[in-house]
């Protein structure tokens, strides 16, 4: 019953072409790049046309929504570089989040940041999607593993296999051996060229507040 056709995505958002019952029915822009928000979208899109609103109505929401906490939420300047703030916490959400910086930023260099914290993502469940994902930053800083020694090494996810397949595809890996490490070695490492995301739905051992105090002057 629904579909959509991405037309542009930019620095701006995302302009795409709306399907209802199979015929083109709206072109329409949203201020987020990734296609995971167009879909987000398409689906607010026809709860809206079912409960009776029109397209100009629907078109003026989508202009004014200023998005949700923790998905591509732009804290900022660091160091120079830009600062946003993902919930991004396994391999799906973080390649996504990922194009979607990059579909916004395709002259910058990408930094992510993440904090493998999950059930799936401190082992080895994922050890080659996780690589895969990751890769499409230019330079990613990985914190300790979350509660590492409560695992088996051998479900451990493995550092020295992500590091083998990162520096395959052409990412810098650095690997922190404590959170405490992680403002001086992402300040250390980055310039106003630079779009640095962080990957987590925790708080970074405590920097993440730090980070956010940082940041809004505080």
């Amino acid at each position: 019953d629904w579909g959509y056709e991405i037309l542009v995505q930019d620095a701006s958002g995302s302009r795409f072409l709306v399907y209802e019952q199979g015929a083109a029915a709206a072109e329409l822009h949203i201020p987020f790049p990734g296609e995971y928000m167009v879909q987000n979208a398409l689906g607010a899109i026809a709860v809206c046309r079912d409960i009776g609103l029109s397209y100009p109505q629907i078109e003026a929401g989508l202009a004014g929504f200023a998005g949700v906490d923790r998905r591509l939420q732009y804290w900022g300047k660091l160091a120079g570089a830009d600062l946003y703030d993902d919930f991004a916490h396994h391999p799906t959400a973080i390649k996504a989040t990922l194009k979607a910086l990059q579909q916004k930023h395709p002259q910058r260099r990408l930094v992510a940041v993440f904090e493998p914290r999950t059930n799936t993502t401190v082992r080895n469940t994922f050890q080659t999607e996780l690589a895969e994902a990751l890769s499409l930053a230019d330079l990613v800083i990985l914190t300790p593993i979350y509660r590492s020694e409560r695992l088996p090494e051998e479900q451990r996810l493995s550092l020295p296999q992500l590091k083998s397949d990162l520096t395959a595809a052409g990412t810098v890996l650095h690997l922190l051996d404590d959170y405490q490490d992680l403002e001086n070695t992402l300040e250390g490492s980055i310039s106003g060229n630079d779009v640095v995301v962080l990957l987590t739905h925790g708080n970074l051992g405590g920097v993440y507040s730090q980070l956010r105090k940082k940041i809004a002057g505080r």
